[in-house]
């Protein structure tokens, strides 16, 4: 009894070994959050490499998850960057294989949507609290 090699399996296969891993994107995106900081209190060119920066890890992690990399580009129109970002975050190596999140995926997607809408709550009470002076 032998076993097919990939080549001969009619399964599409992407290749998870490239890109970035869901941890380290995460751990690359924060650290590009905090040096966002003081690049934008100082006013330097700083912020343009940082958020060149992040659209390569995105870009890598886009890979990661088997899609192509032109959906980084998706990153620069305003209500696709939430999701695509989300995806970054949620999804799990050969996403586009399997299309199951595991239980880490569930986890974070639910604290991203949760902090989201906490914020927007928060957003709405400030404007509602400023109009009635």
């Amino acid at each position: 009894m032998t076993m097919a090699s990939s080549a001969d399996s009619p399964v599409q296969t992407c290749d998870t070994t490239t890109g970035l891993s869901r941890r380290n994107y995460w751990i690359i995106i924060v650290a590009l959050m905090i040096l966002r900081i003081p690049a934008e209190l100082i006013g330097s060119w700083l912020g343009i490499f940082i958020g060149l920066a992040a659209m390569v890890a995105i870009a890598l992690r886009v890979k990661n998850i088997g899609y192509s990399v032109w959906w980084t580009l998706l990153t620069l129109l305003l209500p696709w960057t939430f999701l695509v970002g989300l995806a970054c975050g949620v999804c799990p190596s050969g996403f586009s294989r399997s299309r199951t999140l595991d239980k880490t995926g569930v986890k974070i997607g639910w604290g991203l949507i949760g902090i989201t809408a906490l914020t927007y709550a928060v957003f709405l009470i400030w404007i509602a609290i400023g109009s009635k002076r």
